[in-house]
């Protein structure tokens, strides 16, 4: 998917919701947003980026499977710096608009490819500083999300108000409730009009389906001094983390078909 595509989709998107939207021209002397978002008196700033698959992890693949049947990946999801920086270079164009200042800012990320499912997830543990824990002596419990146990680009780039991920089949609404705008962006129009994708921490940890380290002054690097300081909150004796991969398995069917041929028998 080319930008120009993702751009087009977005729009398509926020049109459809009742939006204006306003191409900003590229420029070569400065840097700018790819659209101004207004409806009423609100102004939203949309930087729109894209991640897809490794162009070179593809060819490796290709390459693969010209001497093999079948090979399998795993991608860890976990967060990862490439997806921070294209986080920190959004923010940059977006507040490099005049009218910077009195707008809401979104980062608008179209992930697509095969890794779409894993990029969406490592994008969402990165901006939140998230990961799934569980109390080791509550054997029938479940894995909960704890929000900024590891560190966090939302609390780094607090200028940002959300980012929205869209997947292709989805969109989700990330909310930074360290943005100084935080109150006013969920009681936005954007918020209120895609009400139902959108992810704000304080709600969900209020509703007790999640833990938060808001406010933690420990090191975050140490994700086992976090877990400790989350344990004594809870009042439980040990918290775990577990990080999770997502497999995908590429067949060449070209060789299972040729290697099959010969083992048709007829009726």
């Amino acid at each position: 998917m080319t930008e120009e595509e993702s751009i087009s989709e977005m729009t398509a998107i926020l049109e459809q919701y009742g939006f204006t939207v306003e191409r900003i021209p590229a420029r070569r002397d400065v840097r700018r947003p790819d659209v101004a978002v207004r409806l009423g008196d609100e102004l939203y700033l949309v930087e729109q980026k894209s991640k897809g698959d490794d162009p070179d992890e593809r060819a490796r693949d290709s390459e693969a499977l010209q001497n093999t049947k079948i090979i399998d990946r795993a991608k860890p999801l976990r967060p990862r710096g490439v997806l921070s920086g294209i986080l920190e270079d959004a923010l940059e164009q977006i507040e490099a608009h005049p009218d910077a200042a009195n707008a809401f800012k979104i980062v608008w990320m179209t992930v697509w490819g095969v890794w779409r499912d894993a990029n969406a997830l490592s994008l969402t543990k990165g901006v939140y500083g998230l990961r799934h824990v569980f109390d080791v002596d509550d054997h029938g419990g479940e894995m909960q999300d704890c929000y900024y146990l590891g560190f966090s680009d939302f609390e780094r780039f607090s200028e940002i108000d959300a980012v929205v991920i869209m997947d292709g089949e989805s969109l989700r609404i990330l909310v930074n409730e360290f943005s100084p705008r935080y109150q006013r962006f969920v009681q936005s129009q954007f918020a209120e009009r895609f009400r139902q994708a959108v992810r704000d921490p304080r709600e969900h940890v209020a509703a007790g389906n999640a833990y938060s380290l808001r406010g933690w002054d420990g090191d975050h690097r140490d994700i086992r001094a976090g877990l400790d300081e989350l344990a004594s909150r809870l009042g439980v004796r040990r918290m775990e983390t577990m990080d999770m991969s997502e497999f995908h398995v590429v067949a060449n069917l070209d060789r299972f078909l040729a290697d099959s041929h010969g083992n048709d028998t007829a009726e």
